[in-house]
């Protein structure tokens, strides 16, 4: 590409980074997507992740920010002639990344964090300004405690399996 004085918004504002990407959103699906990060500088392989998603548009973006995510760089893109609706097959001969539980990860996070939120608020008249429990509160704050781990625990672990998939 030959230089034409243009600046890169000139030339790339308003236009998609990916012309050729179906946004139409359906079923759930599975999507395979093959991103080149910094290792292609070194003439290493791409990464390779298998997300479920309603639409090609929502499976790569949820891809790419997990790569972003989990690489901790934005050197990186979607290789689109790598990159298909469906899984890999199992003899494919690479290795790929299953994100297809990510979502359920995060709804289980949300619970957690309803869960907390709920336990806050049942236990604020159980301690001062400063959020230390009151002495003559001990016990009910003991009890409360007592209610929501048995409803934390299970969220925990659930959360301990899901976590290997984000």
């Amino acid at each position: 590409m030959r230089y034409t004085g243009e600046s890169v918004a000139d030339v790339f504002d308003g236009s998609s980074m990916y012309p050729n990407v179906d946004g139409e959103i359906g079923e759930e699906r599975d999507f395979t997507v093959t991103i080149a990060g910094v290792e292609r500088h070194d003439g290493e392989a791409p990464y390779t992740y298998v997300v479920r998603a309603a639409s090609q548009s929502l499976a790569w973006s949820t891809a790419l920010s997990t790569h972003i995510r989990r690489e901790d760089t934005v050197d990186c893109y979607i290789v689109p002639s790598e990159s298909f609706e469906g899984a890999p097959a199992d003899d494919c001969g690479y290795h790929w990344n299953d994100l297809r539980l990510q979502n359920e990860f995060w709804e289980k996070v949300q619970e957690l964090v309803e869960l907390i939120k709920a336990y806050d608020e049942a236990d604020k008249d159980n301690r001062d300004a400063d959020g230390y429990v009151l002495d003559e509160k001990q016990g009910d704050h003991d009890h409360l405690v007592g209610d929501y781990e048995m409803d934390a625990f299970p969220m925990a672990e659930d959360l301990a399996h899901y976590a290997t998939h984000i």
